[in-house]
Formats: C-alpha cells, structure tokens, sequence
C-alpha cells in the first residue's frame, strides 16, 4: 500500500541542483569584490586615508607624505596584483568552487529523491536513479579517454548524455509526483463505499465521484508504468553507446561514425521523450476538462 503523504512532501521540490552562474561577467564580478576585500588593499587604504586626514588636521609634512605615497602605492600595488596578476588563478578556483558545489548539492537532491521514492515504495525507481548515476559517470569517464575534453566534439557529446541523464531524473520526480497524488486513494475503501451507495436511492452522484477517483488512480499508475518504462530505454541506449565506446578506434574514420551514431541513438531518445511527454500533457488535460463538463452537468 502506498504511503500517506508527509508535510514534507507536500512542498514542491526541485531534485536538480540550482544553476550557477559561470559567466565572465559573474567571474569578474567576484574577482572585484574579491579584491576589494582582500586585507592588504583595505590596510593599505585604511593608512591612505589616515594620511590624508593627517594632513588636513595637521598640516602636510615630510612623515605625512611619505605615509600617503606609501600607502597610496602598498593599495595600487595590492589592486595590480590581486585583480590582474592573480585573476587566473583565481577565475580556476572559482569554477571548481561552483562545480564542486554543484556536484556536493547534486549528491543531496539524490538522497532526498532516493528518499521519496522509497517511501512511495517505488523500488524500481530507486535502482532507476543509482543506475543512471553510474551508467552516465562510465559515459562521461570514458568519452574523457577517447576525445580532449576541451574539444566541441566532446562538449556535444557530454551535453547530450546530460540530457539524457536529467531527463531520467525528471522522469523519476514525475513517478514521485503521481504516486504522492493518489497516495491516499484506498481502493478496499472506495470499492466498499460504492457498494452501500448502490444499495442506497438517489446516489448516482456519489457512485460516480468514486469511480471517477479509481479512474484517476488507475491513470496516474500507468502513467509511473510508462514513464519508468522510458527510462529503461535510456539507461539501456546509455549502456549500449558506452559499450559501443569501449570497443571504438578512434583513429579510425569507420569508429567515428559508430561513435556519432551511437550519440545520436541518445539524442533521438530526448526528443522523443519531450515528445511524449507532451502528448501526455495534452491527453491528461482533455481528460480533466471532460471530468469537470461532466460534473457540471451531474449538478
């Protein structure tokens, strides 16, 4: 029996972790503040104000001026060369700073899902979102051993088996939703309810919202049925390009195009699944509006 939903999992979540920003104009961003509140530029600026009340307070003398200059260059000297000459290293460490969050964030939306989903008693979920995990690491590892990483070729291909994981994850938090929407729809219950309605004059009404609520769970069952279903397609296609991989030469003409055609077998499966996804959609809503012309009409 599926279990009853939790004040947690009444809230909306999301499983992917948030986006971060890796753009130039954040990097420089960062870089600024970065600078700016580095201790040797505001001790050397502390001093270069000091100076500069000095001499308005008490006059402009050799001690004054020689403390304005210092500190003047200490603060110039820490900008250069915290700003321009350190910015590389810096721009390094802060994109692993953001991939390692990203990656830590990652490894918690898992847990919560892996989580929900056995509470749900959705096992097969469960193995779904470890095997997508492994099956998408093997991938990435593998085509970072045949293609330079830096490479568009390798970009492409990374960002196609993403898709393709992300959409097995969507896919997992879709199960959630459905399972979490009939979670307290008792069929034992309804089915003894609607057999002492029956018995009963005048409750054609009630009959009907009953059945209408078995009809909503029967749905939303073969809808986890098929959205489970694609992922084995996806797990399995990501399995079959990583085989296929393992057995490429690269350097030869006749492996590139296996390896091309393998990735497209991947792309082909994201857009169908967005395909699919959106006849979906469009079936559930005609569904739901004929559920509510009817219920006018009963009333």
């Amino acid at each position: 029996m599926i279990k009853k939903v939790t004040e947690k999992n009444k809230i909306s979540k999301s499983y992917r972790p948030a986006v971060r920003d890796f753009s130039q104009k954040s990097i420089k961003k960062a870089l600024l503040k970065k600078t700016a509140g580095h201790w040797s530029f505001q001790y050397s600026m502390v001093g270069l104000i000091t100076s500069i009340l000095c001499g308005a307070f008490l006059g402009v003398g050799e001690i004054v001026y020689i403390a304005f200059f210092t500190t003047f260059g200490a603060s110039c000297f820490s900008w250069i060369y915290n700003y321009f000459i350190k910015a590389d290293d810096f721009e390094l460490k802060y994109v692993e700073n953001l991939e390692r969050e990203i990656e830590e964030e990652t490894k918690e939306k898992h847990r919560q899902l892996t989580e929900d989903l056995a509470e749900h008693n959705c096992e097969r979920g469960v193995k779904q979102l470890k095997q997508l995990q492994a099956d998408f690491n093997s991938l990435v590892e593998l085509l970072g051993t045949m293609l330079n990483t830096e490479e568009i070729t390798y970009k492409r291909y990374h960002g196609i088996a993403l898709e393709v994981y992300l959409s097995g994850i969507d896919n997992l938090k879709k199960v959630l939703t459905a399972l979490m929407s009939i979670s307290e729809i008792n069929e034992n219950e309804i089915n003894v309810l609607i057999a002492k309605f029956e018995k009963k004059p005048d409750t054609g009404n009630e009959v009907n919202s009953l059945r209408e609520r078995l009809t909503i769970k029967e749905k939303q069952i073969k809808k986890v049925g098929e959205l489970l279903n694609q992922n084995e397609t996806a797990i399995t296609q990501l399995e079959k390009t990583a085989a296929m991989i393992t057995n490429l030469n690269t350097g030869l003409d006749e492996g590139k195009i296996d390896m091309e055609s393998s990735m497209d077998d991947l792309s082909r499966i994201v857009i169908q699944a967005k395909k699919r996804l959106e006849i979906m959609q469009f079936i559930a809503s005609i569904y739901f509006t004929t559920l509510l012309i009817l219920r006018k009409k009963n009333t």
